[in-house]
């Protein structure tokens, strides 16, 4: 049995049309909150409904329908990740040893010069990454388990992102871990876009439907750009990862192109 939470206590009326309706409520009150159970369907043994129950809305359909302070959840849970994911990116940064009697700092920059590019330039990626993903979820009043799930996966690729980080090499010439690297960002942008493009076939999960009339997307363009890189870090591997930091105009310039607002409010 599920359990519904309400602010306030359900009131008679609602009871007793519910009990004329053929359903059953279960719960209790202690002081001020109220905690009420699934609504048994007394009519249809064995078959389990949700239904609202004050100010709790909950969902009767068969797919689960994730709204209000659930889908806050995911949202804060996605936020949460991308900033782990930015913790363990600076965590090297923080290994590295400071200048002495011997070594200055600016030798300790030279020397450190790989990693601290690649540190700049992840953090630049994640910021970018996850502005994207704000902005769709920004559109969403609610989502279904199928957005869910490739929000899941979207979280995994900005949790693998620090370790080719750690990894590539933008001085190098030969392939190393950049194709990795461009690789994961391709997935992150392809999922992203999954995601926006589930929303145009569920309008009703929408702020404004009237945002996303294009099948493109700003993360269709970005996996286009990443696709290329791809194939950019295993033949030229020296300039590819070099071209990332295109990224900020890149995004910059497609956005006041597709003319998205600067904030939107669920």
């Amino acid at each position: 049995m599920e359990e519904v939470r309400g602010s306030n206590p359900l009131s008679t009326t609602t009871k007793a049309a519910a009990s004329r309706s053929g359903f059953l409520f279960f719960g209790f009150s202690n002081g001020s909150q109220s905690r009420y159970f699934t609504c048994l369907d007394s009519s249809k043994p064995k078959t389990v409904h949700r239904q609202v129950c004050n100010d709790a809305v909950v969902d009767s359909s068969p797919s689960r329908t994730i709204t209000g302070r659930s889908l806050d959840r995911v949202i804060n849970f996605s936020d949460a990740v991308v900033a782990v994911a930015i913790t363990v990116l600076v965590l090297p940064i923080v290994d590295i040893a400071g200048p002495t009697q011997t070594h200055s700092m600016l030798d300790v920059l030279s020397d450190n010069s790989d990693q601290l590019i690649a540190f700049g330039l992840t953090f630049l990626i994640l910021f970018i990454l996850w502005q994207g993903h704000h902005r769709v979820f920004e559109n969403f009043v609610a989502i279904d388990n199928t957005i869910m799930w490739v929000n899941a996966a979207w979280l995994a690729t900005v949790a693998f992102l620090p370790w080719p980080s750690r990894l590539i090499d933008v001085s190098a010439d030969n392939v190393g871990a950049g194709w990795l690297y461009c690789l994961t960002l391709f997935l992150n942008a392809v999922l992203l876009h999954l995601i926006y493009q589930h929303g145009r076939r569920h309008r009703e999960f929408l702020t404004n439907s009237d945002l996303w009339t294009s099948w493109v997307s700003i993360s269709f363009v970005f996996a286009v750009a990443f696709g290329i890189m791809v194939i950019a870090s295993i033949f030229v591997p020296a300039v590819a990862l070099w071209l990332l930091f295109l990224l900020l105009p890149l995004r910059f310039f497609v956005q006041q192109r597709g003319k998205l607002p600067t904030s939107m409010s669920r």
